[in-house]
């Protein structure tokens, strides 16, 4: 299984499930995900400004 680095920006178009984020699912669907440490920070800024 080959892990792939999700960034913050494909990670909120996935949340929110716009036509790039259904792209990003189709790429990460089986295979593991790993998010940098600023991940979670940087997602949160993203979705409290929308």
């Amino acid at each position: 299984m080959t892990p792939i680095v999700l960034d913050a920006s494909a990670g909120v178009e996935w949340l929110l499930f716009s036509e790039a984020g259904q792209r990003v699912g189709l790429v990460a669907a089986g295979h593991s995900i790993w998010v940098p440490e600023h991940y979670f920070v940087e997602t949160g800024a993203t979705i409290r400004r929308l």
